[in-house]
Order: C-alpha cells, then structure tokens, then sequence
C-alpha cells in the first residue's frame, strides 16, 4: 500500500465529505419521510465532520493497519472520542453551538461524547482502516494527476468560500435574534440574501442551536 501525501488526504475528504452527507440524508427521508439538508455548509453537500473524521482516522490509524482487530479497535476508541469532543468544543466556541448532545446518554463527558458513540468509532476505524481505505485508495490513485490537481484547486476556493459565507451568515442570523442591527454594506447583504427562514431551509436539524 502507498504512502499517505496530501493530495490523497484530500480527496479522502471530498469523498467522505460528500458520502457522509449522502448518508446521512438518506437516513433522514427513510426515518422522516422528507428530504432535508444535512450539509455543514450553505452550498455544497459537504458533511464535514465525516470529512475531517476520515483525515483523522486515516493519519491516526495508518501505522497501525496491520496490527489486530483488537488493537486497531481500541485505538480508534481513543482517538474517535478525543476527536468528537474537541469538534464539539470547536463548534461551540466558533459557531456558537454543537451539532450534538450526549447529555442523556449513559457515560457521557459534558454531553459531547458518550460509550455508545465511543465504541462506534471503534468500530468505525477498524471497518475503515481495514477495508475501506484500501479500496478508496485505489480509486483516487487512478484520478490522472493534472486533471485531479486542477479539481483539487478549484473544490478548494469553492470550501474555502463556501466556508466563509456559512460563518459570516450564521454569525448574523445570531446577531439578528439578539436584536443586533446591521453595522455595513456586508451585514444589510446578509440580511438580504441569509434570511432566518432561508438559514432554517439549510439548516433543519441545526437551526435552532445556531441562533
């Protein structure tokens, strides 16, 4: 198996991203019934916290790919749950508000991890290391190199924009509920095109956290 570099830590993020995100709509219209965004940004169908998981999971794990079962388990156990704390505290403490709560679980820390998930991202590395990553890695080493470094420059502007505009329009849905009047040109476009209820289309399962 070839070396991890970062053009292929990079399309192991556009894809987990993109396969996250598609799984997790999935599951939301076979459970509700009806089609819901479930993006972690304004535009493109991006799950990033599979995307960054799956970077995680893949530099924390990659040594390791030939150990046993048990071993690879126990690992991911680890780095899963030290992981999912800090993108909780990372979402509060920049966005004002976690994807998540644990608070009702049993043996939960803060309410931003638990057992349960805990032994799920056990399972998850060990399924991920083991088979998947051997079988994505195939696929993104037959993406020819100029057209895939092209691809990649160009997804890059669109997250970083995409990125920017889902801080800057969720920061002011925040500031609009707290009675925060538009302060420039940038806000008054915000308020514009980022209504409360365009925000809440976005983001159904999210939107109530985020204001």
């Amino acid at each position: 198996m070839k070396k991890i570099n970062l053009r292929k830590l990079f399309w192991i993020f556009m894809i987990s991203c993109i396969l996250g995100w598609t799984i997790e709509v999935l599951f939301a219209y076979i459970t509700m019934g009806t089609f819901q965004n479930r993006s972690s940004f304004i535009y493109g169908p991006i799950g990033g916290a599979y995307g960054f998981g799956s970077i995680v999971l893949t530099i924390s794990l990659y040594k390791f790919r030939n150990c046993s079962n048990l071993k690879v388990f126990f690992i991911s156990f680890l780095v899963g749950t030290i992981w999912e704390y800090i993108m909780s505290f990372g979402m509060e403490l920049f966005l004002g508000f976690s994807a998540w709560d644990y608070s009702w679980q049993f043996l939960n820390i803060n309410g931003r991890v638990c057992l349960l998930y805990s032994i799920f991202w056990g399972f998850l590395g060990l399924f991920w290391i083991k088979l998947f990553y051997p079988f994505l890695i195939k696929i993104i080493d037959k993406i020819p190199k100029y057209f895939g470094d092209i691809t990649m420059f160009f997804l890059i502007i669109f997250l970083i924009s995409d990125a920017s505009i889902t801080f800057l329009a969720t920061n002011r849905l925040k500031e609009r509920h707290n009675n925060i009047k538009p302060d420039g040109w940038l806000d008054v476009l915000l308020d514009k095109y980022y209504t409360d209820d365009y925000l809440k289309k976005v983001f159904p399962g999210h939107y109530d956290r985020i204001k």
